[in-house]
């Protein structure tokens, strides 16, 4: 396992790896072919995901922050949900070091608001520390102040583009078909 766990850094889930998600056909999650591993630790001010992705030259073609990184490669995302809430956050990170930040009032409104409303500055930190020929290996992290008060629901997912055609859909927990990974009834708690 590549991913690294620091001094002051204290494991809340995992490590887990990701499921092939059932985009198409109505399989069972399996095993997806470029396996990702995951973690959810926390700091005294921040929490996340750190990640090993495999996956032969992982990239992705944003520029900048906030694009719609899941159109344009490599990319894992990481959901969070305060307990006893119905908003959530959306966080990706590229294996270029950038990152999308979203605020969702509601998993049934998604598609109702338009891209640009969603998008909210929550202090998102994208690392990379490896990245090679067949793996990505990184973290992002936010600040935990709307999450003190206890544990969160989360869910990692990952967008593997072996080319524009083959795309590797994968998340942790494993999810059912259709909802997507926009589906916070079916997350998985993570402890305080």
């Amino acid at each position: 396992m590549k991913i690294k766990i620091i001094s002051g850094e204290k494991i809340l889930a995992g490590p887990f790896q990701l499921f092939s998600y059932p985009h198409i056909g109505g399989f069972e999650p399996t095993a997806p072919q470029n396996p990702c591993e995951a973690l959810i630790f926390k700091t005294r001010s921040r929490a996340g995901v750190k990640f090993a992705a495999s996956g032969r030259l992982p990239k992705n073609s944003a520029r900048r922050e906030n694009e719609r990184t899941w159109t344009t490669g490599d990319v894992i995302e990481f959901f969070i949900q305060a307990a006893g809430r119905d908003d959530y956050y959306e966080f990706h990170a590229t294996p270029e070091g950038f990152g999308l930040q979203l605020h969702i009032p509601h998993y049934k409104l998604l598609r109702k608001i338009p891209f640009e409303n969603v998008i909210r500055e929550c202090g998102l930190e994208v690392k990379t520390t490896e990245l090679t020929d067949d793996l990505w290996v990184g973290e992002m992290s936010v600040p935990i102040a709307e999450f003190k008060k206890g544990a969160f629901k989360f869910c990692v997912s990952r967008y593997y583009y072996a080319n524009t055609r083959d795309i590797e859909f994968s998340s942790y927990p494993p999810l059912p078909a259709p909802q997507g990974y926009h589906n916070p009834p079916k997350w998985v708690f993570a402890g305080a």
